[in-house]
């Protein structure tokens, strides 16, 4: 009867500490899941907010890159300005120089006149 007893106690015994082994691994898993989920999600946002800074970065060098075109233009259409003021003035001095070349001198009927050009 004693026997009996003890072996059912060391039974019992056997069996609890099993239980609570397997509450523990349960536990431990759950907990090692979770971990690993939290991990996930802020792995998955760090990737997010780097997606978005790449995204900006890109953003203001488009941005740059157009302001740049656009100095660029400007310095064109400046330069192209000028040329067309140089060639605008030249052509009237050209004009003018015809102008004068063309205008009668001051020649008396009989005179002789003479092209300079």
């Amino acid at each position: 009867r004693e026997q009996e007893q003890r072996e059912l106690r060391e039974q019992r015994e056997l069996r609890e500490q099993r239980e609570l082994r397997e509450q523990r691994e349960q536990r431990e898993l759950r907990e090692q899941r979770e971990r690993e989920q939290e991990q996930r999600i802020l792995r998955e946002q760090r990737e997010k907010d780097l997606e978005k800074e790449r995204e900006q970065r890109e953003k203001e060098l488009d941005r740059e890159k157009e302001r740049e075109r656009e100095r660029e233009r400007a310095a064109e259409d400046e330069k192209r300005e000028k040329r067309n003021d140089e060639r605008r003035f030249a052509r009237r001095i050209i004009h003018s120089q015809e102008d004068d070349e063309a205008e009668p001198a001051d020649d008396v009927p009989g005179d002789i006149v003479v092209d300079e050009r």
